[in-house]
């Protein structure tokens, strides 16, 4: 194929001809059948695109598009804050009655969501026992610090257990539907007076 056609074809493709330059390209490529596959391939490859011209593609194509759209919606992230840590008050009450053996509960808040934790040994490990009290979705809860991650899903109730981890420093995201609430810097560990 000659440079020159296909410099014509891109300029088809893109619709950069004059309307009569246009028919009379259209009426070289109907006789030919090279042209007729290349000008397909590049239409395929052009994709979709910015229209510099302000012409609607097919029909089809544009009602097709119409009808698949999907609407993202943007996650919003809130960043709990703790408002109540056993270790620092006594009495707190908490969301998970049977586990009062445990050396800490966390009250925090995040919007119109409170987040009950009550994080324990297990093991020689830590475990995270939660609920995720305010408006109900399903959804999951995540630990991670960076070397490893651990999951699973929230209840009907919002209540969740976590798997046991070593102690550290942790981040903990509750996702459910387009809302994430994180609480960073978690730690998971004895408090200074536990023995």
């Amino acid at each position: 194929m000659q440079p020159i056609i296909h410099t014509l074809l891109i300029d088809l493709v893109e619709r950069r001809l004059a309307p009569q330059e246009e028919a009379a390209l259209r009426a070289v490529i109907a006789n030919d059948p090279a042209l007729r596959n290349e000008l397909a391939a590049l239409e395929a490859s052009r994709g979709p695109g910015p229209n510099t011209q302000g012409v609607d593609g097919p029909e089809q194509a544009v009602g097709r598009a119409h009808r698949h759209r999907t609407t993202i919606s943007p996650i919003r992230r809130l960043i709990a804050l703790l408002t109540g840590d056993s270790w620092h008050t006594t009495g707190l009450a908490t969301g998970l009655r049977g586990v009062e053996a445990w050396p800490r509960a966390l009250l925090l808040s995040a919007g119109t969501h409170e987040l009950d934790l009550q994080i324990g040994p297990n093991g020689g490990r830590w475990q995270i026992h939660g609920q995720v009290l305010g408006p109900e979705a399903p959804g999951t809860a995540v630990l991670s610090n960076g070397e490893m991650r651990v999951a699973t899903n929230l209840s009907t109730m919002g209540e969740f257990v976590l798997p046991p981890v070593a102690a550290g420093r942790y981040t903990l995201t509750i996702t459910q539907g387009d809302l994430e609430i994180v609480v960073p810097n978690l730690e998971l560990g004895p408090s200074p007076s536990y023995t």
